[in-house]
């Protein structure tokens, strides 16, 4: 399970914008597709979106299947899409298919500290201990040893 995800203090500012935004989603997905751009980059943009939008609000199983159809149709998933999915599976106790979304968007570039440590979970939670650890070694390295917020 991810931290942040369960009783997240913050969730009751964030949650009704979130919805907001996926009530937003759906009205442009249906424009989209009415208008007949069913394969649009501008509808593609839309349904990687709409993935992170339903992991943010804990639909985990929908942001994973909705994944798993635009993959099944052959879609190039964007790298930011595939972190957001990789956290649902995570969620969902699926370790090996998380860790797999993970890599493929770190080598498609997609190298934020969220995405790092949802890798190292992936490994952890698959029992890759020695991949874990280096994964994690790889964060701590990566990570400034003082933050100045000001």
């Amino acid at each position: 399970m991810l931290a942040g995800y369960d009783a997240n203090p913050i969730d009751g500012l964030r949650g009704p914008k979130t919805d907001a935004a996926l009530a937003q989603n759906v009205e442009l997905l249906q424009l989209a597709q009415a208008s007949g751009q069913a394969a649009s980059p501008a509808l593609r943009r839309l349904q990687f979106d709409r993935i992170v939008l339903l992991r943010n609000r804990v639909r985990m199983q929908e942001a994973a299947d909705l994944h798993d159809a635009l993959e099944s149709e052959g879609v190039d998933i964007a790298p930011y899409a595939q972190v957001a999915a990789a956290d649902a599976f995570l969620y969902l106790h699926r370790p090996e298919r998380a860790r797999d979304l993970f890599l493929r968007a770190q080598a498609r570039g997609e190298n934020e500290f969220g995405g790092q440590v949802g890798l190292f979970y992936a490994y952890s939670d698959a029992e890759q201990h020695a991949a874990a650890i280096a994964q994690i070694d790889k964060v701590v390295e990566a990570t400034p040893q003082k933050i100045n917020a000001y």
